[in-house]
């Protein structure tokens, strides 16, 4: 069992959503009926300071404290039940020594994806059909003894960006311990900025062409090609359930992907966040004092970028949605 299996227990048990139907597996060879992107993992050297830096763009963070890992961690929790983990690094020594001995020389940002599937076997076998390799899937339990999630995950970089991870969750279970906790969970998925959930995740790449084949023979599902012109890049959509990665290609010399890629082929660079009214975000940034871009048209709906050294060393993007198009319902 991986330490980060560990790490993720009482989160992931805390996390529980609703599930209001199934289907079959048939629908993604990878996800099977999985809702993709469940949460993302934000790396800092200093806890304190990432910590600060999110609630000041108006998120609602709940510290959670640290472990003989070397790391320190809180999290931010959405109403659809996706979120993100903000991590520190309290003993670096400890790190380097740990199942991910990585994290103590990575550069800060997005680290490590973890992707929702309806089955965490079938994922695996279907993966190692593939030829890569994956640990587990490691079977989790609480403390009433009975499974709450299972995790599997490949064990080296095989996808564009860094660590890849699925996770199946006990649906019964985790509900009934959400409608224990219903007071205390929806407080926490309360934001200032009106975040309602984690949408999208982007994957900077030096060769689209590349990372779509290394994504399409893994078994995902490859979307329409678009601009994104607020980094001035081009973009593929990777469909992951109702969610997507977005592989993202500078296409000038002076793009900021590029810069921020540096001598990197891939890795994880930013994400999307969809809020109530772009309005009120703003209003929430602008009593911070933190200098807001103008809006404009992206992927998901009208958008904010804010940059890196404002967003914990990736790029955010809150978006509102088209008033025309229905909010997704909870998990």
């Amino acid at each position: 069992m991986s330490f980060r299996t560990v790490r993720l227990g009482f989160r992931a048990f805390a996390a529980a959503f609703l599930l209001t139907a199934t289907a079959t597996w048939a629908q993604s060879p990878v996800l099977g009926s999985g809702r993709g992107v469940d949460h993302v993992t934000i790396l800092s050297k200093s806890l304190v300071r990432l910590s600060r830096t999110y609630a000041d763009l108006g998120f609602t963070i709940y510290p959670y404290g640290s472990d003989e890992g070397g790391f320190e961690n809180s999290v931010v929790y959405f109403p659809d039940e996706t979120y993100l983990e903000l991590y520190g690094i309290h003993d670096i020594a400890a790190v380097a020594k740990s199942s991910e001995p990585h994290a103590a020389t990575a550069p800060e940002g997005l680290t490590w994806l973890t992707l929702h599937t309806s089955s965490a076997d079938r994922t695996a076998t279907h993966l190692r059909g593939r030829g890569h390799k994956l640990f587990g899937p490691d079977t989790i339990k609480g403390s009433t003894g009975e499974w709450s999630y299972k995790l599997t995950g490949l064990e080296t970089d095989a996808l564009p960006g860094a660590k890849v991870y699925f996770i199946e969750y006990n649906e019964p279970v985790l509900n009934a311990s959400r409608q224990r906790r219903i007071d205390m969970m929806r407080a926490r998925e309360t934001h200032r900025n009106g975040a309602q959930g984690l949408h999208a995740v982007w994957v900077g790449v030096k060769s689209l062409a590349d990372a779509e084949k290394a994504y399409r023979d893994a078994g995902f599902a490859v979307g329409e090609r678009f601009a994104l012109r607020a980094l001035a890049a081009s973009a593929r959509e990777i469909r992951t359930g109702g969610r997507a990665l977005l592989l993202v290609e500078p296409s000038t010399p002076e793009s900021p992907v590029r810069q921020l890629l540096g001598s990197r082929t891939a890795a994880f660079i930013g994400y999307s966040v969809n809020v109530v009214e772009l309005q009120q975000t703003r209003s929430v940034l602008t009593e911070r004092d933190l200098p807001v871009a103008p809006d404009y048209q992206g992927r998901f709906g009208r958008s904010i970028l804010i940059p890196p050294e404002q967003a914990g060393a990736a790029w955010l993007e809150f978006f509102e949605r088209p008033a025309a198009e229905p909010r997704p319902s909870r998990r």
